[in-house]
C-alpha cells in the first residue's frame, strides 16, 4: 500500500472519535501490548469498534498482531508514526476532551485509597496496596493493562505521578530480538505508565549483564548525578531535570527481567516500601500472565493440530464426559460438539447406541486397557452406517494415574467399499496391495504387455428358453463366480462380465513371466470345470453347455478409464483387448483358441493345432490362430 493510500485511510479513520482515542493512547503507550478487549477498556469505547479500527490499522502496518494471539502491538514506522501526530493535531476531536469511561472505571478502585491512604501508617498503607493489586490482577487483560494498573495504584497512593514500569518486551507476550555488537547482548526495553516528560522515549535500552547487575542492587533511590556502576548506564533515559528515580528490579525464576522506576525527589521511606512492594507484584502478575500466554498458545495450537487431522478424536474424562470432539468427530458420529462436549459419552451417543463401542470405552476407563485397531460398524446419529478403525488409549496424570480416556477414529467406510469392489476383481492379495499402494494404479491407464481372456457360454440363449427365471439366475451365479475364482487362482484381474461371460486378463496390475503360461492353464481349467457343472445339472437339460474361449497377447492400455459422472473402472483397452474378443466369437462348442502371439509364448507347454490365417473383424492383417487341445 503507497504512503498516499496510508494517509488517506488514517485521515478517515482519525475524523471517527473511538478511532483517535485508540491513536492517541498508542501515542502515549508505544509499547503496549493488549488485546481488542484491554484498548477497548482504556480507550473508553466499545470492543466492537477498536476491533474494527484495530484490523483497519493492521492492514497499513500501524498495527501488528502478535502470532496466533488475540494480542496486538503498536507498530508503525518512524515515518508513519509522524504522519500520525501530524493528522491528529491537524484535526481536533469533535468532542471535549473527557476521561475515557473505561480508564474513569479502572480509577475508581484507586480514587477511594486517597483518602483513606492519608491516616494509615505504611504497614497499613502496603496491605491496602496488595489487596488491591491481587484485585487488579484478576481483572487484567493482559499483562500491560495489569502493570498500569499498579502505575495507576501508586499514582492513587503517593505524591509521585511519575512512574514507569521498563521490562522485556517477552514479558508482553512480544518477541525478544537483541543486538550482539562486540559479544555484548543489548535488549531493548518497553515501557508501561506515565513516560512524559520525565522520560526519554527512545533508546530504552540495557545490557543484559546491566540489568543484571540492577538486579543484584535491590530496590533503592539512585541520584543520577551519581557515576557508581550500573546505574550510570540509564543516565540517558530520563530529561535533564530529573535528579533522582527510585528503582525496583523485577526478577522472575532469577532472571532480570525489568525494572519498576519513579521520580524520587520528594519519595518518603514509605513510598520506597510501596515501590519494592508493587514490584514484587508485578512478578507474581508477570509469571501469572507468562504461564497464561504460554497455555493459551498451547491450547490454540492443539485445537489447530485436532482440526488439521482427518481422523476423529474423542478425550474422556475420568468420568467418562466428553472434554474433546474434533470436526471429524462431528462428521462421522452426526454429532455437533456442542451437544457433546461436556456430556457422558453413553447420553451423548444414545440415540445412536452400539453396545461394543460402549463396552470398548469402558475397558479402557475401568481397566486402563490400551486397545488398537479395532474395526466395527457404527450406525451414527443422522443414520449413516459407517465402518470404523478405533484406538483406544487410558490418559495418565504425571503420577501414572489414569484420568480420562483418548479415542482416535478413522472412518474407514470409503476405503472398505473400494477394497471390495477389487475383491471383486482381483485376487485378495493383489487388492490388498494395491489399497496399500494406490499410487501402482494409474488414472487414465498406461501401456502394459498383457494377455486377454474371454470366456462366453455357448448356447445360453437356448438354455435360457427353457428354464424359468430362477434358474437362468442361479445357473449363472454358479457359471460366473467359477470363471472369477480360476482366474484370481492364477493371479488374473476380471474386468467385466458380458451377460453370459467375462473378460479377463492377466498382466496388470501385476505382471509376472509367464501370464501368457497362467492364461492359458485357466482357460483349460475353465473348460474342465464347465464340463463338470453341465454334468451335475444334466437334469436340467444342461448336459451339452459349453465355454467357449479366445486368447490373446500384446499391448494395451491398461488403468482407470472413463468419465467420473457415469463411472471409472479398472479396464484394458486396444487392439489386443478386440482381438481376444473376435477369437471367442469365433470359437465352437468347447474350443480355446489363442492367437500366434500367445502360441510363441507357451507352444513348449502345450498340445496345439494350428489352424492357420484368420480375418478378424475391425483388422486389415489377418492373425495366425492356434486351438488348445491338451497341456503337457
Amino acid at each position: 500500500m503507497g504512503a498516499n493510500d496510508v494517509r488517506q485511510v488514517l485521515g478517515r479513520l482519525i475524523s471517527l472519535t473511538h478511532a483517535r482515542r485508540l491513536l492517541e493512547f498508542f501515542l502515549r503507550n508505544p509499547y503496549v501490548v493488549d488485546t481488542a478487549s484491554g484498548l477497548a477498556q482504556w480507550t473508553g469505547e466499545s470492543e466492537e469498534l477498536i476491533e474494527q479500527v484495530l484490523n483497519a490499522l493492521t492492514e497499513i502496518g500501524v498495527v501488528r498482531r502478535l502470532g496466533d494471539t488475540e494480542l496486538f502491538t503498536f507498530s508503525p514506522t518512524s515515518q508513519t508514526q509522524k504522519l500520525i501526530e501530524e493528522l491528529l493535531s491537524a484535526t481536533p476531536s469533535e468532542e471535549s476532551v473527557e476521561q475515557p469511561k473505561a480508564l474513569d472505571e479502572s480509577r475508581a478502585p484507586c480514587e477511594t485509597i486517597i483518602s483513606e491512604v492519608k491516616v494509615m501508617d505504611v504497614v497499613e498503607k502496603l496491605d491496602v496496596v496488595s489487596s488491591y493489586a491481587v484485585d487488579a490482577l484478576s481483572k487484567s487483560s493482559s499483562p500491560s493493562q495489569f502493570l498500569r494498573s499498579l502505575c495507576d495504584l501508586f499514582f492513587s497512593v503517593s505524591s509521585i505521578l511519575e512512574c514507569a514500569f521498563l521490562v522485556r518486551p517477552e514479558v508482553l507476550g512480544v518477541p525478544e530480538t537483541m543486538q550482539m555488537p562486540s559479544g555484548q547482548f543489548i535488549i531493548n526495553l518497553y515501557a508501561i505508565g506515565n513516560t512524559s516528560n520525565w522520560m526519554v522515549r527512545d533508546g530504552l535500552n540495557v545490557t543484559s549483564d546491566v540489568l543484571t547487575e540492577i538486579a543484584k542492587q535491590g530496590c533503592k533511590l539512585v541520584t543520577l548525578k551519581s557515576t557508581a556502576y550500573p546505574f550510570t548506564r540509564v543516565h540517558g533515559w530520563f530529561s535533564s531535570d530529573v535528579e533522582s528515580i527510585v528503582i525496583a528490579p523485577l526478577v522472575v525464576d532469577d532472571v532480570a527481567i525489568g525494572m519498576f522506576v519513579a521520580r524520587g525527589e520528594r519519595v518518603s521511606e514509605g513510598e520506597l516500601k510501596v515501590c519494592e512492594l508493587l514490584a514484587k507484584h508485578a512478578v507474581v502478575g508477570i509469571k501469572y500472565w507468562q504461564l497464561k500466554l504460554q497455555y493459551e498458545r498451547i491450547s490454540s495450537y492443539t485445537r489447530n493440530l485436532l482440526e488439521s487431522v482427518n481422523v476423529g478424536v474423542v478425550a474422556l474424562d475420568s468420568e467418562g464426559r466428553i472434554a474433546t470432539f474434533n470436526s471429524t468427530a462431528e462428521r462421522i458420529f452426526g454429532l455437533p460438539a456442542r451437544q457433546a462436549i461436556g456430556v457422558h459419552f453413553k447420553d451423548a451417543f444414545a440415540s445412536a447406541f452400539n453396545p461394543r463401542l460402549v463396552g470398548l470405552i469402558e475397558r479402557v476407563l475401568e481397566f486402563g486397557e490400551n486397545i488398537a485397531g479395532v474395526e466395527l460398524e457404527h450406525l451414527n446419529q443422522v443414520g449413516q452406517l459407517k465402518m470404523l478403525n478405533l484406538s483406544l488409549a487410558p490418559i495418565r496424570s504425571e503420577r501414572n494415574e489414569p484420568i480420562g480416556v483418548v479415542m482416535v477414529i478413522d472412518d474407514i467406510t470409503d476405503t472398505r467399499r473400494r477394497r471390495e469392489a477389487l475383491y471383486r476383481v482381483l485376487p485378495r492379495h493383489v487388492a490388498d496391495r494395491i489399497m496399500d499402494n494406490p499410487a501402482s494404479l494409474v488414472s487414465g491407464g498406461v501401456k502394459r504387455r498383457i494377455t486377454v481372456l474371454f470366456a462366453d457360454m455357448h448356447g445360453f440363449t437356448a438354455i435360457s428358453e427353457r428354464l424359468t427365471p430362477e434358474q437362468v439366475v442361479d445357473l449363472l451365479n454358479a457359471f460366473l463366480p467359477m470363471l472369477a475364482s480360476i482366474t484370481f487362482r492364477y493371479e488374473g484381474t476380471v474386468d467385466k462380465f458380458l451377460g453370459d461371460g467375462m473378460m479377463a486378463f492377466f498382466g496388470a496390475p501385476e505382471s509376472h513371466e509367464d501370464d501368457a503360461w497362467r492364461a492359458v492353464r485357466a482357460a483349460w481349467e475353465m473348460r474342465e470345470a464347465t464340463a463338470e457343472l453341465a454334468k451335475g445339472r444334466s437334469g436340467m437339460g444342461l448336459r451339452f453347455l459349453t465355454v467357449g474361449i479366445g486368447i490373446n497377447t500384446g499391448d494395451a492400455i491398461v488403468g482407470y478409464i472413463g468419465s467420473e459422472r457415469v463411472r471409472i473402472e479398472f479396464t484394458a483397452v486396444g487392439d489386443t483387448v478386440n482381438v481376444a474378443k473376435r477369437l471367442q466369437e469365433m470359437a465352437i462348442g468347447d474350443q480355446i483358441l489363442m492367437s500366434d502371439t500367445t502360441y510363441e509364448l507357451v507352444h513348449d507347454k502345450v498340445i496345439a493345432k494350428e489352424l492357420g490365417a484368420v480375418t478378424v473383424s475391425g483388422r486389415r492383417k489377418p492373425v495366425f490362430v492356434f486351438q488348445l487341445e491338451g497341456l503337457r
